[in-house]
């Protein structure tokens, strides 16, 4: 098996967090529709991190 470059796994790295990013936004339309707020969101996706 080929040993895969730094650069590989950066951009893995780079795409999980963004898909893990996508899916919280997707969880947050999906349940919360009716209180929907950037700014809530924003603060959301930050504590989350």
């Amino acid at each position: 098996m080929p040993q895969m470059s730094p650069m590989m796994w950066t951009l893995i790295l780079i795409n999980s967090m963004f898909l893990i990013l996508m899916l919280n936004c997707l969880m947050f339309f999906l349940f919360k529709p009716k209180n929907f707020k950037i700014k809530s969101i924003n603060s959301y996706l930050i504590w989350k991190w």
